[in-house]
């Protein structure tokens, strides 16, 4: 029979007559007053169509449409009037949210083809408000899964860093005497892309795994284990003093070391190097999971399985502390853009030869009080946590753009000098970057000289080679920086096709009274005209040193006497 159908009337005789009318075609049932018609759709609902008269005693045709419209919202409503007029099919229209009026006595043609149309209607509606539950259902559960990945670990189960480090930062809040102490072990497997390599990412996943699961059995009630990333983990050890927390990662370790992982009736034997680290409340959650990772590394450096407990004491600790400090700070400056480029001259040594502006790009950093860092003092830590290609892309990618905004500037430019490192050198999207920027910001290569130092050079000869003669096909010159430092220097001077060498600075700057250093830049010169290169002495401090270079006939000159580095404004 379909969806059901109730009408509502308080003349018997009419209703009787509806029974008769529509018996067979719909399931109907009828209601003689209001109040019966609410009892009814609360105890034998839902119906698809309502037919109400619109004139009943105690509560009329728009009073139950009201009410039926807050209990059954997706019912079709259909009204019936015998004092049919404008201001009620708008009252009812308004107020009653009313389908389909229809005047008394009404023919049964009429009614029916009303009564298809209003369950057409909730038909529509029904499915509607299912498409709705569905999408809602959807959403929920979208919800419950970004919060879960947003928390755990989906390959392990377990926490993941971000959920770690709140639980660290509680754990600094906590710790304010001997009972409340706690420890962090930086779990990191070695050499865990062999397997990852050889065997594929699907094998390197279940190894991992594997090794969650046998760390879980060194948790205790309230310890927490975590996912870090890739093959590094992270156990925040509660009520524990250090002798406890070095025990922990011992076993912990030599669980790992016995551990054999079984691949298609392969074997495999993996070890961990693991850093230990005492919560402290004076440190941040970030600083101490950075501590634990570098006394993580420190134990990798010893030779791998193994561990290492970090203290103030150890020499190698705090070494590596101070790196890890320079390092957050590197990391804040990319993060809120603190780094300033500067430029220092590099000048002709004879009067008459004036081309135009020269000078090196330089880079500096600002420290937690607003001072400015020398980039010795950064620039190490970036190429020991492989963050120079990034440091190279900001300076090259602001230095263009500044040139590009400045074309006054750009004009009187005879040649800007850039830095790169040996790691650029070896990164292979690098060339493309480099090339795609020239295109973008429409500098001509031939104002731009590239740095690159005589070690960066010969630790990545092949790469260097292709590196400098793609980009000196489109005009670029370069320099090989710190020249004369390298035992090996002059044997692959031939082979580098470089327009400048920059004489080091430690035969410079005491080359005024220092015989063998005269010697060394003379020699160095001499090569350098005989190969069709210039030179370029640093450290060029005063008026003497000066002379001296005019002497043995260097042809350009960079230091205070020079001038002195000033910012890129």
């Amino acid at each position: 029979m379909g969806h059901k159908i109730l009408f509502v009337d308080d003349e018997v005789n009419i209703l009787d007559a509806q029974r008769r009318h529509l018996r067979g075609k719909y399931s109907l049932d009828v209601a003689s007053s209001g109040h019966e018609a609410l009892r009814l759709v609360s105890s034998e609902g839902p119906y698809a169509v309502i037919v109400s008269d619109m004139q009943m005693p105690e509560m009329n045709g728009l009073e139950l449409f009201k009410e039926l419209q807050k209990q059954t919202p997706d019912t079709t409503l259909i009204m019936l009037t015998g004092n049919y007029d404008q201001k009620t099919a708008i009252d009812a229209l308004n107020e009653g949210h009313i389908f389909q009026f229809i005047n008394k006595p009404c023919k049964r043609d009429e009614l029916i083809e009303a009564l298809n149309q209003g369950i057409e209607v909730y038909e529509q509606r029904i499915k509607k408000e299912s498409k709705l539950t569905d999408a809602l259902t959807n959403v929920e559960e979208l919800s419950e899964q970004l919060l879960y990945h947003s928390n755990f670990d989906v390959l392990t189960g377990l926490i993941n860093r971000q959920e770690f480090e709140k639980e660290i930062q509680t754990a600094i809040n906590q710790s304010v005497n001997e009972t409340d102490m706690y420890v962090i072990c930086y779990v990191d497997l070695d050499q865990f892309n062999v397997i990852n390599n050889s065997c594929g990412h699907i094998v390197g996943d279940e190894l991992i795994r594997q090794i969650a699961v046998l760390l879980k059995k060194h948790l205790r009630k309230n310890d927490f284990l975590c996912r870090i990333s890739g093959d590094q983990f992270g156990i925040l050890l509660s009520s524990c003093l250090p002798e406890q927390g070095e025990n922990v990662a011992e076993s912990a370790r030599k669980d790992i070391e016995e551990h054999v992982f079984k691949w298609k009736s392969i074997n495999y034997k993996t070890t961990a190097s693991i850093g230990v680290v005492s919560v402290n409340e004076n440190h941040s959650s970030s600083k101490l999971l950075a501590t634990a990772d570098m006394a993580c590394k420190i134990a990798k450096d010893l030779g791998r399985n193994r561990i290492h407990v970090y203290s103030l004491d150890d020499e190698e600790s705090t070494r590596r502390h101070e790196d890890i400090q320079y390092l957050l700070r590197i990391q804040k400056a990319f993060e809120e853009d603190q780094f300033e480029l500067a430029y220092q001259t590099i000048a002709p040594v004879s009067q008459d030869d004036q081309q135009g502006l020269h000078y090196e790009i330089l880079i500096r950093m600002l420290d937690e009080e607003g001072e400015w860092i020398a980039p010795d003092n950064f620039l190490p830590v970036c190429e020991k946590y492989n963050l120079s290609v990034k440091l190279d892309r900001w300076v090259l990618t602001h230095t263009l753009n500044w040139l590009a905004t400045h074309r006054e500037h750009l004009d009187q430019l005879h040649l800007c000098s850039i830095n790169l490192s040996g790691q650029s050198l070896g990164d292979k999207e690098f060339l493309s970057f480099v090339n795609d920027l020239f295109s973008q910001t429409k500098i001509s290569p031939e104002k731009i000289c590239f740095e690159i130092t005589e070690t960066a050079a010969i630790s990545h000869f092949a790469n260097a080679i292709e590196f400098i003669e793609s980009l000196r096909n489109i005009g670029c010159l370069f320099a090989l920086d710190d020249f004369g430092t390298g035992l090996s220097s002059f044997a692959y001077l031939k082979n580098l096709p470089v327009d400048f060498l920059k004489i080091d600075g430690t035969f410079i700057k005491d080359i005024d009274d220092n015989s063998f250093d005269y010697a060394i830049v003379k020699g160095i010169n001499e090569i350098a005209v005989l190969a069709g290169m210039k030179t370029i002495a640093e450290f060029v401090e005063n008026d003497s040193i000066l002379d001296t270079l005019r002497e043995i006939g260097v042809e350009y000159v960079q230091g205070y006497r020079i001038g002195k580095p000033m910012p890129l404004k």
